[in-house]
């Protein structure tokens, strides 16, 4: 997939999904400042693997929610 089109299968998904964006974001930032408290130990063992993760899983229920399949171009 080239960066134009990964951008623009981006900005679909996203179309009306931005404010459970911002309030996912939101729902972490306890754990961010706990990460801070500590020096980054508690973010590097526990908190960016589950925000990655958790990340992952919202646009993957965005996408099913929408139903956009990948753009696959032929090379």
């Amino acid at each position: 997939m080239k960066g134009t089109e990964a951008i623009t299968l981006s900005r679909k998904l996203m179309n009306g999904n931005k404010w459970k964006a911002f309030c996912f974001d939101l729902s972490f930032i306890g754990w961010f400042l706990l990460s801070v408290i500590t020096c980054g130990l508690v973010g590097v063992f526990y908190t960016l693997p589950y925000y990655n993760c958790s990340c992952a899983e919202l646009y993957k229920a965005i996408r099913d929610e929408r139903s956009v399949s990948p753009v696959v171009s032929e090379q």
